[in-house]
């Protein structure tokens, strides 16, 4: 990051697409069209990886040009706090656009709350002149799932997840305000002390916001894509091992005798956790394979669908469709312009 002058009480810097992929070096999978060197942005911009399944970056840049980053997501809640924000994201075949000013609404901070239910393809869509000042916060689900000691706070973190690509937005809290204050003046967190003591900030931030987010999903329940069923550990364990043969194609006895259990009980207990059949989900798991291999790789339609396990294009673009609600072609449009 290059240190420039851009605004007189704001630290400033060239950030680069090389900086855009340091943060995302995390995931499993991640696409920027630009070289390492392209200047992206204008402005102050900080990441911080803190515990397992909890992060926070800040914003306060101009885009420079036309630019897409993608990166594939694990189940979380994303909180952005927004200051001012032109900006403009894909989730999966879900478009999304938020503008908001504070000189607009009287200094009022908003919050926008997206909850991602399940794995899923984030892109964001950089354009010139846009100006965006905001901190975001992601709490993974395991975050939760970790501190969800008995049947009731499971239940509450079930609730919290129900709603996959549901985008809230409301004006934020006196207190939230005051915090997010304080952060837009910090720099990075460099020693254990001032770490620790922005996690147990944002500790307090998560159980402030989840209180409202279950007393918002209570009230009215968000619509999601699939059933949400609490899943056991032993489920848990089944998919881990179907996840790890996939790519084999095992037959459903194979992967049965890997589990050391009947076949009748894999497919039992995995459609009362997932509500999906084994089938359904290895399918699901491999046309996945060919999206990442569309966005991430490149590759053309007939690669994505070899790498799906299809012989023929056509029945991979008819499944894909099917999967995902938008052909191979759209998607890609979708995600890579």
């Amino acid at each position: 990051m290059k240190n420039r002058t851009l605004y007189p009480d704001t630290l400033s810097g060239s950030i680069q697409a090389a900086d855009i992929r340091e943060m995302t070096q995390a995931s499993d999978m991640q696409h920027l069209q630009a070289s390492d060197d392209q200047e992206l942005m204008l402005g102050r911009f900080w990441h911080c990886q803190l515990s397992d399944g909890l992060a926070v970056h800040l914003v306060d840049s101009v885009e420079s040009q036309r630019a897409s980053s993608s990166v594939e997501i694990a189940p979380c809640i994303s909180i952005n706090l927004i200051y001012l924000a032109d900006l403009s994201f894909s989730l999966g075949c879900d478009q999304h656009q938020i503008r908001y000013d504070t000189n607009d609404n009287h200094q009022m901070l908003q919050c926008a709350v997206l909850t991602v239910g399940h794995k899923e393809l984030f892109t964001r869509h950089l354009n010139p002149g846009q100006r965006v000042k905001k901190i975001n916060i992601t709490f993974d689900r395991q975050w939760f799932n970790h501190r969800a000691i008995n049947k009731a706070q499971q239940q509450a973190v079930e609730t919290l997840f129900s709603g996959h690509g549901v985008l809230e937005r409301w004006q934020a809290s006196d207190t939230i305000k005051a915090f997010a204050d304080e952060l837009m003046t910090m720099e990075q967190p460099d020693s254990m002390s001032q770490r620790l003591r922005l996690e147990s900030r944002l500790t307090l931030l998560a159980a402030e916001l989840t209180e409202q987010l279950l007393q918002q999903r209570t009230a009215t329940p968000a619509s999601s894509d699939n059933v949400s069923v609490p899943v056991t550990m032993n489920a848990d364990q089944l998919k881990n091992q179907i996840d790890e043969h996939t790519d084999e194609g095992l037959t459903l006895e194979e992967i049965a005798a890997q589990c050391h259990i009947s076949v009748s009980t894999l497919q039992k207990r995995f459609k009362s956790a997932f509500n999906m059949t084994v089938n359904q989900y290895i399918r699901k798991r491999l046309l996945d394979k060919g999206r990442k291999a569309l966005i991430h790789d490149g590759v053309t339609i007939g690669e994505a669908a070899y790498a799906a396990g299809y012989n023929h294009s056509s029945n991979f673009i008819t499944a894909f469709s099917k999967e995902f609600g938008l052909a191979p072609s759209e998607y890609v449009k979708r995600h890579r312009g």
